[in-house]
């Protein structure tokens, strides 16, 4: 019996090739904490290599603040077999923090997931930047309001002057 894989073959040889050129970070891992696949963008983006990704738990270089929500965000997905989407910070290998935001989805068996992380540094960056944007244009908005508060002020206080002024110049 023979069959023609040639298709088949040709599938895995690109979803191979994907794998390898992502941008992203693909993983694929198990509930209980261990990765059992990384592409290359781990390294590019975090530092460590593939054989020290799949030999320690994930949970080590996830942010201890953010490791409980991951937690659950985990388990969600294994409850409901839904993908879910998270954000969480992740240590690269010389010790900075990076934001990562998560798309993961499970894989039948209930055994492994698929993750894949995109870096959130620099959209990050315009966020803290629109927002103190922001909070600059609401302080210039504030001054403003201050200057023609006080303008108005003046304003009545010389119409208040001019009238004690003019009386005065009849009593003199």
């Amino acid at each position: 019996s023979a069959r023609d894989i040639t298709d088949k073959k040709a599938a895995e040889a690109e979803r191979d090739h994907l794998w390898t050129l992502s941008e992203d970070m693909l993983a694929r891992a198990t509930y209980n904490g261990d990765l059992s696949a990384v592409n290359p963008a781990w390294t590019k983006e975090l530092g460590w290599s593939e054989h020290e990704l799949l030999t320690n738990p994930y949970a080590d270089i996830i942010h201890p603040d953010n490791l409980a929500v991951t937690v659950a965000a985990l388990e969600a997905m294994s409850k409901d077999g839904q993908p879910t989407r998270f954000e969480n910070w992740i240590q690269a290998k010389d010790g900075d923090w990076k934001p990562i935001g998560w798309t993961v989805s499970p894989e039948p068996g209930g055994v492994n997931f698929i993750a894949i992380g995109r870096d959130l540094s620099d959209y990050k960056a315009r966020e803290r930047e629109l927002m103190e944007t922001q909070e600059a244009l609401r302080q210039s908005q504030k001054m403003e309001a201050v200057g023609q508060l006080t303008g108005g002020i003046a304003h009545d206080f010389n119409n208040l002057l001019g009238g004690i002024s003019g009386s005065l110049e009849l009593l003199e």
